[in-house]
């Protein structure tokens, strides 16, 4: 009987739409040398009773013999048994003519190397097999969307029969017990089986393979899926019902018979459909490479594909409604190729600095922030710039796309093939932080010329992106609209027909509608100028204005996934809403028009959902979720269906379950403690996740001690090198102390804290963490010792020597740094509040004078108390008899000599010039050298000094931090005039009278008294000198 395929199923297959769903039966006609066929369920159970039992046992279940014979030997002989059958199988003409489709992806229950056989005979085959045999994540997965198909073998393969960890799985009942380690496969079954048509191939009703999985798949799913269809030789009427009433068609066909009609049916040129822009000749039309005959690796292609967008000319619209832009949402480069963006005043002196400066020709790198609070329009401005920068001025500008990943690789071969500066910007770099560092400091080393523009939250820059404020070159602030942008905005809003309310207001109403929305940011100014209600309402009225209830509560979903920094992707969502894509854009695209909008995802070959804007995701959440049991119930149903082998989901995981989070969004803590009992079940050896409990139990109100020790304990011991989990682990055994019973156990637990933190300074890079926490420690133990009746001079001496050297390494390492400043302030005020601490010291340094600690504590102590400075300076000199050369009494000195008399100019720095040497990482006495220098007139060296100081690295508002007023003999500050003589977006340079040094200026300081968009070179300024690691500044600056 002819095979007959149905015309939906081949439209699909030609598509690339299909899944395949192979069993047993599939791999039955496969080719072996001893003319033996492949072994079925029973035949193979017999097999390995004759092998490992006897023929008493014939006849058993294949579960109960591999279980004996397991029991009788080990897991590997059993396997290395069936390795050995299955080994000698080869493809047959079906096998390979699979090769010859574009399939979505292979599903299998069978262990053979059949189907990655056939597809690396056929070396022009449209697509690449990528055997997936355990969790992993979805850069694994789909390595190049054009080309990579995924095959998941979900019982197990014969590659991996001597890995413990995923031994083969022999019957479905097995799966529940070995499951570790694979149970996200099945989720990706699940979520490609609700969208896509599936072909199982080679099972019967027989099998319980096939039974097991559809049964799941009914319960999970119900008849919201795709048809699909099942390719069986016979079927009887009744079976053939059986199947279609759970919507799946039978076709009577074996594998050999289907395989040869789809060829029949679909020719050639239709079974690649799939087409994507070769990454590459954008690149070359638009920049010419040194050597015209070089070829640009496999790397780089993929690299081009997924992870960098080339900026230029050749970037067509795809026509976005403008409404959307207006509204919040910002797809692709819409709207900057469009033009529906604002030109903001600053664009075009932050594209000079960023783009033309003269520098930039030589190997050095570049860091640059563009930063503003959420719905500033930051995004839209730094694409604006790089859109600028490379389709006027040619500059060599990538895009980080925003699951692209950024590789020093690619940026390396781009430069080699070139010879140009690179350019990238990077969207939300807190996702990307320790990537921008490393490439930075490759590149460094490389001398590749590199140019990384990103853009962040200011609170998120604040508090999440500290490993990169000591690259940082320079920030630019994104600040609220003047007057003519207003203008400028409001005939892009007329244009468009978005004024919405304003359409029917005079000029000057629209302007002053804006006008009134000064101090918020561009997105909040948009809706309450042009809605004419405040922010807040206008977004609940939309929420509450959906009337389908299905779309709310997708909406919902959406909002939390934005709300946290991530997109949903269609999949998840179809199992959590049972709504597919289709579903989406025929019943609920016009219900949430404007509100939810749907994107096309190559890296995950999936479509995605997104809010306008997390600003908007924030206010939904908070305001729709305001029962504490309301949010639990989401966190749950998010959790259960989350697939962390893609990075949004894992992304959106590790965010539901950040401590902070959870203590900010739920109360109560039992509630806190099921989420986490439920993401260890679906991820129980994610180190992160374990940390972030623990952090949870010492941090929460509710927490428990004694809990957060188990769980950092354990993620201790999935990640013994992670020097964040042993700082956690460090400050839980401060926690400790601190509620400990006697002093032996605080003592115990200090002492162990202590041993965690020097262990992470010694054995990993420098961070301020365990600096602050040793302190802490230490002032909590001289608490305790200055606590007890009997006065114990010794330990008091030592404590107080430990905490001296332990601020001042991190003063050398992290100078002015907030945590050590906030460590050493409660150290000396546990000193000031004690009674005899000050009496312990002394008689501690009348015994041991050349000890430099105890005499920079005691002489800050005298300060402290108000005693006369020379007091102070008599203790220093006390102890410099004894070390001379100590770089820390030097320094002490000079401060000390500095409150004495900021005029004695020769001792100061004779003893500043002690306090360190060229080269080393003492930053803040070489900082106050410098400034010395310069106020005495040795500006040359003042300048060579300076020069070191801007490259430390050093958080960059304590490198800008003005400090060091030059001050006139009485003390006041002194007055200083000039004329303005270079103005750029942040800064601009005064050249001062009489001596013509340039004073830096800068854009953002408080005090400056004038619009910078009016200045202009030969305005004359009156102003104040004050010092930051890049020189001279100019402060309480006022044009004259």
């Amino acid at each position: 009987m002819d095979t007959i395929i149905p015309k939906p199923l081949i439209d699909q297959i030609s598509a690339g739409n299909v899944i395949l769903f192979l069993g047993a039966g599939a791999s039955f006609d496969a080719l072996s040398d001893l003319h033996k066929l492949v072994p079925r369920g029973q035949e193979l159970s017999d097999l390995i009773a004759e092998k490992f039992l006897d023929e008493t046992y014939y006849g058993q279940p294949l579960q109960v013999i591999s279980e004996l014979a397991i029991s009788e030997t080990s897991l590997r002989e059993v396997q290395e048994f069936i390795y050995e059958i299955f080994i000698q199988f080869k493809p047959n003409s079906q096998h390979k003519l699979i090769t010859n489709f574009r399939w979505r992806s292979i599903y299998t229950t069978n262990y053979d190397f059949l189907i990655e056989d056939s597809f690396r005979e056929n070396i022009s085959s449209v697509q690449q097999l990528n055997p997936i045999i355990q969790n992993t994540n979805e850069k694994e997965i789909i390595t190049d969307p054009e080309t990579t198909l995924p095959y998941f073998k979900l019982h197990g393969c014969l590659s991996e029969i001597n890995n413990a960890d995923l031994p083969l799985i022999l019957t479905p009942d097995q799966y529940i017990n070995h499951s570790k380690n694979r149970d996200r496969l099945f989720k990706h079954f699940l979520e490609d089986a609700k969208n896509y048509t599936i072909i199982f191939v080679g099972y019967s009703l027989a099998d319980l393979d096939i039974r097991t999985y559809l049964n799941q798949i009914y319960t999970e799913l119900g008849d919201n899926r795709a048809r699909s269809y099942l390719v069986v030789p016979k079927l009887r009427d009744a079976e053939i019902r059986m199947w279609q009433s759970r919507k799946i068609t039978p076709i009577l066909s074996n594998l050999k018979e289907f395989m040869d009609k789809l060829v029949e049916l679909i020719p050639d040129k239709d079974r690649n459909n799939v087409h994507f822009e070769n990454a590459v000749s954008p690149l070359f039309s638009l920049f010419t490479p040194i050597n015209i005959g070089i070829k640009p690796t496999d790397s780089l292609i993929l690299s081009l594909k997924l992870d960098y967008e080339l900026i230029g000319s050749y970037m067509i619209s795809l026509n976005t409604n403008p409404k959307e832009f207006y509204k919040g949402y910002s797809y692709q480069w819409d709207p900057i190729i469009d033009e529906l963006d604002v030109l903001r005043k600053d664009l075009n002196l932050i594209l000079s600095e960023v783009f033309l400066n003269e520098n930039h020709d030589s190997e050095n790198q570049n860091f640059y922030l563009v930063e503003g609070f959420a719905g500033s329009g930051k995004s839209i401005f730094a694409k604006r710039l790089f859109f600028n920068a490379a389709i006027n001025h040619n500059k060599l500008c990538f895009y980080l796309k925003e699951d692209g990943v950024l590789n020093y690789e690619s940026v390396y071969e781009i430069y080699t093939l070139l010879k140009l500066r690179v350019f990238i910007l990077v969207d939300n770099i807190h996702k990307s932080d320790i990537a921008i560092k490393n490439i930075l400091e490759k590149a460094r080393k490389d001398k590749i010329p590199l140019t990384i523009v990103g853009t962040e939250r200011t609170n998120i820059w604040n508090t999440d992106c500290k490993a990169l404020y000591p690259y940082l070159t320079r920030n630019f602030k994104i600040t609220y609209l003047d007057s003519r942008e207003i203008k400028d905005l409001l005939v892009l809003l007329e244009l468009h027909d978005s004024l919405n309310n304003l359409k029917t207001k005079t000029q000057s109403e629209k302007e002053r509608a804006f006008e009134e929305t000064a101090g918020k940011e561009l997105l909040v100014a948009l809706y309450e100028a042009t809605e004419g209600k405040p922010f807040e309402t206008i977004i609940l009225d939309e929420y509450n204005n959906i009337s389908d209830p299905i779309a709310q509560s997708l909406y919902l979903t959406v909002c939390i996934f934005s709300r946290l920094g991530t997109y949903a992707r269609a999949g998840l969502i179809s199992r959590m809403h049972d709504i597919n894509f289709e579903d989406f854009r025929e019943k609920f695209f016009k219900p949430l028009e404007f509100i939810v909008f749907d994107e096309r995802n190559y890296r995950i070959n999936d479509y995605v959902y997104k809010t306008r804007h997390p600003r908007i995701a924030e206010i939904i959440f908070e305001h729709i979720l305001l029962n504490p049991q309301n949010r639990y119930d989401e966190y749950i149903r998010i959790i259960s269906e989350l697939n962390i082998d893609y990075d949004s989901d894992r992304s959106l995981f590790l965010s539901i379950t950040n401590a902070q989070n959870l203590i900010d969004t739920l109360p109560d803590a039992e509630l806190v403690r099921n989420i986490y009992d439920l993401s260890e079940k679906y991820n129980s050896n994610e180190a992160k996740l374990l940390q972030q409990r623990a952090i949870y139990e010492f941090k929460s109100s509710g927490g428990d001690i004694y809990l957060a020790e188990r769980f950092i304990k354990k993620a201790n011991e999935l990640e013994p090198k992670n020097a964040i989990i042993l700082h956690t682990q460090a400050e839980i055994f401060l926690a400790k102390a601190k509620l400990a019973k006697n002093e032996i156990e605080a003592f115990k637990y200090l002492n162990t804290s202590k041993e965690i933190c020097e262990n992470i300074i010694k054995n990993f890079p420098p961070n301020i963490y365990p600096y602050h926490t040793i302190v802490k420690v230490l002032t909590f133990r001289l608490q305790l010792v200055l606590e007890k009746e009997d006065e114990d001079t010794a330990s008091i001496e030592r404590l107080v020597k430990e905490v001296e050297k332990f601020i001042q390494r991190g003063n050398d390492r992290f100078p002015n740094h907030d945590y050590l400043i906030e460590a050493e302030s409660r150290f000396q005020e546990l000193l000031n509040d004690s009674p005899n601490a000050l009496k312990l010291l002394e008689k501690a340094f009348s015994i041991n004078k050349s000890s430099p600690y105890l005499a920079i504590r005691l002489s800050n102590l005298y300060d402290r108390e108000g005693i006369d400075v020379s007091k102070s300076i008599d203790t220093i000199q006390e102890a410099l008899k004894g070390k001379p050369g100590d770089r820390d009494l030097n320094y002490q000195m000079a401060n000390f000599l500095i409150k004495q008399n900021e005029l004695n100019f020769d001792n100061i720095l004779y003893y500043l010039k002690r306090s360190f040497t060229m080269g080393d990482s003492r930053y803040i006495p070489k900082f106050w050298y410098a400034r010395y220098l310069y106020v005495t007139g040795e500006v040359k060296l003042a300048k060579e000094m300076f020069e070191e100081l801007k490259k430390a690295k050093v958080d960059p508002k304590i490198k800008g931090m003005a400090q060091g007023y030059w001050l006139k003999d009485d003390g006041e500050v002194r007055d200083f005039q000039g004329q303005l003589k270079t103005v750029l977006a942040t800064f601009a340079y005064i050249k001062r009278d009489i001596e013509g040094d340039m004073i830096f200026l800068s854009r953002y300081d408080e005090d400056v008294n004038f619009n910078w968009s009016e200045i202009k070179p030969s305005d004359r300024f009156t102003f104040n000198i004050a010092f930051s690691y890049y020189g001279p500044i100019a402060k309480f600056t006022n044009k004259i």
